[in-house]
């Protein structure tokens, strides 16, 4: 191994600055020196399916996914990029699923709502998207995030044919 004394958490924040950067590919290759030495590191490997889900690699971000929460790992991030994954294949049950478990254990995160959000977009369910969108909103956000998330609620609301 090249790295000397080589330290998971410390290994995991440099491949996610790497992946931040755009280096996704350096990332996984971090990812993977780790967890070659740390086969049982369950965080390595949640962080390494988030990497293959942002390059919508979804088949090795699952099977990273699950062996994470095979390992007993359960955090709200761990389960929106899963029920993220899963949207993205469009296995909407599955995804809504797990969005719920995410909100469940974690019911601040406005990241789920709106991720949610786009689930409920692509099901055809705008009454809920908006309430999800809504929701976001009710939270102690950036003022760069919250202009986005109005402006994505109102493209939503713009979209939504009206009764009458």
């Amino acid at each position: 191994m090249n790295e000397p004394e080589l330290d998971p958490q410390e290994q995991c924040r440099r491949a996610r600055a790497l992946a931040g950067q755009g280096r996704a590919d350096e990332a996984l290759q971090v990812y993977d020196r780790l967890l070659q030495a740390f086969p049982d590191f369950a965080r390595g490997h949640a962080d390494r399916g988030t990497t293959y889900a942002m390059l919508g690699r979804y088949e090795p971000a699952l099977r990273d996914l699950d062996q994470a929460m095979a390992m007993g790992l359960r955090d709200g991030w761990l389960l929106i990029t899963y029920a993220s994954v899963l949207l993205g294949q469009r296995r909407f049950d599955e995804s809504l699923r797990y969005f719920d478990l995410a909100i469940e254990l974690e019911p601040d995160s406005p990241m789920a709502y709106n991720n949610r959000a786009t689930l409920h977009i692509e099901r055809g369910d705008r009454a809920a998207a908006i309430a999800d969108l809504e929701r976001c909103l009710d939270f102690s956000l950036d003022d760069h995030v919250r202009r986005m998330l109005e402006r994505r609620l109102q493209g939503v609301r713009d979209a939504t044919p009206q009764e009458g």
